[in-house]
Formats: C-alpha cells, sequence, structure tokens
C-alpha cells in the first residue's frame, strides 16, 4: 500500500531506477513527490482530424496503426520506428529516431494518441519523434492539458508523470490544513482535489481553481508567520531614541535640498517609532532616486545622536562605499566608518583614511564609533558593538533570516536594535522579511 511516506524507489516499475535522479530534485517520498509541482503545461485536449491539420502546428490526432516498420539507418547506424497512422479523414506519417523501444510499445491496430509538430512532405503529412500514447481510460502525456516540469537528466516528463499518477493514490491521506468555513467562504477546492488538478487539470477552470487553493494557503501560512514573528519582534525590548525636535530641524534645513511630503511623512512615523522602547520594524519602499537614503540617514543621525551605534548594512561593497560618502558629506561632524571584505576607513571632521581591520574593531567595540556602514562583514563574529541602536539594512532581500538574526543578538543587555529596512523591489521575500 502506499502511503504518503513511501519512499519513492518503493513505487512500482520505475521507482527504485529513478530513485537517484529524483533525489537530485529533493524527492525522496510520495509527500516530496506530490508536493513536485508543474512549472507550465502543455494544451493538447484539442483532437484534430488528420484532413484539418496546417503547416507547423503543434496538434494532437488519434487513430489507428496501420503499419509499423523498424530498420536501422545505413548511414548514422541508428533505429529508425516508422508507423502510418489512419482516421476517417486521412493518413499521417510519424517517425521516430533511436527511440526503439516504440517498436515495442506499439503494434498494428493499436488506438493511440500522437501530440507533435505537423510538416508536410510532398503529399503527406508527417510528425517526427511524436509524443504517442495509446488511448485509454485516462490520458497521462496526450489529449489533455499535460503537465511539464523541472527535470534532470536522465529523468523524462512521461516517467515523471506515471510516478506523480501512483503518487497520487495517497493523496487521500493528506489531512485538511485549512478550515472547512474558510474552505467555503473562498469556494476553495479541498487539498485532495486541487493537488490531483495541479498535476492533471481535467480543464484551465479547474487548474485555476487548484492553484488558487495552493496559493491561498502558501500566502496564508507565510502571513501567520509573518505576524507571529513581527509581534515577537515588536514585543522586544529596545532602547528609546530621542533628540530635540528642533535639533531634528536644525539638521535637516542644513542638507542641500528640502524633504518631500512622502519623506516627511515617513521620517515623522519612523521618529514615533524609535521613541518607543520596543523595537521597531519597518519597510522603506521607494524607486530608485525617491530619497530613501535620506529618511534613512536621518534616522541615523537620530540614533548616534541618542548615545547608541547604527549598523548600515548594504548589499554590495560599491553601495557600501556609496552610502559611506553620502553620510560623510551630510555630517561632516560625526565620526563614521566603512567595513567591508577589502575596505576598512574612518572619517572625522569631514575627512576620511584607511585604518586597520583590529584598530576599527577596537572603535566599534568601545562605542567610539557610532555610525558603521558596510556588508556583511558588520555581522561577523569578531564585530563587537558597545550599544546598537539602530540597523539599516539597504536592499534587504539579499540577506537571509540567520543574517538579520545576528544582528537582534549584538546587544548583551537583551535589548534588540531598532530595524529599518530600504528596498525599491519588494519582492516576496523582502515582504517575508
Amino acid at each position: 500500500m502506499i502511503t504518503l511516506e513511501t519512499p519513492v524507489k518503493e513505487l512500482p516499475y520505475l521507482g527504485k531506477r529513478l530513485n537517484p535522479k529524483l533525489k537530485k530534485l529533493g524527492v525522496q517520498t510520495v509527500r516530496d513527490l506530490l508536493w513536485y509541482l508543474p512549472s507550465r503545461y502543455d494544451d493538447l485536449s484539442e483532437i484534430k482530424k488528420i484532413s484539418d491539420l496546417q503547416e507547423e502546428e503543434k496538434a494532437t490526432i488519434r487513430g489507428t496503426v496501420m503499419l509499423l516498420k523498424s530498420r536501422r539507418s545505413w548511414k548514422r547506424k541508428m533505429m529508425v520506428t516508422e508507423i502510418l497512422l489512419e482516421d476517417d479523414s486521412g493518413q499521417l506519417q510519424a517517425v521516430w529516431f533511436r527511440q526503439a523501444f516504440v517498436a515495442k510499445a506499439l503494434k498494428t491496430g493499436d488506438e493511440i494518441y500522437l501530440s507533435g509538430q505537423v510538416k508536410k512532405d510532398l503529399h503527406n503529412w508527417k510528425m517526427i519523434n511524436p509524443v504517442y500514447e495509446k488511448v485509454r481510460e485516462e490520458q497521462l502525456h496526450t489529449a489533455r492539458l499535460t503537465p511539464l516540469y523541472h527535470l534532470t537528466e536522465g529523468l523524462s516528463h512521461k516517467q515523471l508523470r506515471f510516478l506523480m499518477k501512483e503518487a497520487l493514490e495517497a493523496s487521500g491521506e493528506l489531512s485538511e490544513s485549512l478550515p472547512n468555513e474558510i474552505i467555503a467562504s473562498e469556494k476553495l477546492l479541498d487539498i485532495q482535489s486541487a493537488l490531483q488538478q495541479i498535476h492533471f487539470p481535467s480543464s484551465w477552470d479547474e487548474l485555476h481553481r487548484a492553484e488558487k487553493r495552493l496559493k491561498f494557503e502558501e500566502l496564508l501560512w507565510l502571513q501567520l508567520r509573518v505576524m507571529i514573528a513581527k509581534r515577537d519582534y515588536q514585543q522586544s525590548s529596545a532602547p528609546s531614541l530621542v533628540i530635540p525636535p528642533d535639533q531634528l530641524q536644525t539638521v535637516m534645513a542644513d542638507l542641500p535640498f528640502g524633504l518631500t511630503n512622502d519623506q516627511q511623512k515617513a521620517l515623522a512615523e519612523i521618529v514615533h517609532d524609535l521613541e518607543q522602547p520596543l523595537a521597531m520594524n519597518r519597510l522603506l519602499q521607494g524607486d530608485v532616486g525617491s530619497g530613501k537614503t535620506v529618511v534613512a540617514a536621518l534616522a541615523t543621525y537620530i540614533c548616534q545622536s541618542s548615545g547608541y551605534q547604527v549598523a548600515f548594512m548594504a548589499a554590495t561593497e560599491i553601495l557600501a562605499q556609496q552610502h559611506f560618502r553620502t553620510l560623510q558629506q551630510w555630517f561632516p561632524e560625526i565620526s563614521l566608518a566603512l567595513l567591508t571584505g577589502k575596505q576598512k576607513m574612518l572619517a572625522e571632521g569631514g575627512s576620511s583614511g584607511d585604518v586597520t581591520r583590529p584598530t576599527l574593531l577596537k572603535h566599534i567595540a568601545s562605542g567610539n564609533i557610532k555610525i558603521v556602514v558596510g556588508t556583511h562583514s558588520l555581522i561577523h563574529e569578531a564585530v563587537k558593538w558597545q550599544q546598537l541602536g539602530l540597523a539599516v539594512i539597504d536592499e534587504q532581500h539579499r540577506f537571509g533570516v540567520h543574517q538579520r538574526q545576528k544582528l537582534r543578538e549584538q546587544n548583551a543587555d537583551g535589548q534588540v536594535p531598532h530595524l529599518l529596512s530600504l528596498t525599491a523591489t519588494p519582492i516576496p521575500r523582502t515582504l517575508q522579511l
């Protein structure tokens, strides 16, 4: 009996032989196989008459094998299999190269489907290496919406579909993860029907219903995980970062430009959060050139003015250098540092110079440097912070969950830094983080 935990190598006929190939795809059990979803579909559902075929079209036809022969090409010594297929409107020739097994799988008199590109050879229709399948109660490879998967060398779509059909026998064991009231209110398929239709859809409408069910569930659990993580983070103790409003206004007036209404609104919300003793966790999104950096820079200024340190993380060394030079230009009186894999610099009084890594790490650990700009180097175990109050992460989807977790663990007093993430491209992974 096949169960969800049955190893794929125990599936009949092909399981043992294909197990090494499936393992490369991360598929080891029937459960893994069920959740290895198609990447796209071929619509082979329309059955055409031979007399209605068009040159170069991809078509599916149904007919009877009238002639079958297999021979070895005299020039290249390869096996060539040919059949003559007939329906009530005409005949078509199908040819397979280097597929000797076709001659063993088919015989004269078989009723089959062929799917492939059609060509006209003199007065005869022809298909080269078409997909074939005997007519049966339920088709897997032709005459339907046919699933296509990401493959690995030595594994074919036909083989994977065959195994998937076997695996779907165990889908009835899947426990329903969504409450009945949600399934009813959202008009969703049950999980077993969704998996059946995602692998072997009976129509485009049923495929879309299956996709809706699986996407809904994936986003629901993602949202719930994010809500729990957000709640836990926002309940963490964080330093209260406060400076007099007139001091912030003076700094803003010294900038070479004024802030837009959107920048002022975003900054006001960030200032409010920084004043709270609970950790801020904000995503600042804007197109390239929209001024995210100046908002982040002013948050950085507030943090260092409150006596705490700032980790300003960028995804690349070039971006880190740009942020370092920008902050140095806007706040020339503040001491800051640049720490990447290649560069170590200190800036004081408007000038900057190279320093050794041990010297820079010593300044960071003592708290003499309040703002440190860098890449992943900022979360290296050798970097010790005295009191990290704010972490700014530019294009944070390039930083993993564990990397962000290290920033939370920097302070020995149990407090976590406020978190401000910047992005111009809020992809789902960014939103999840």
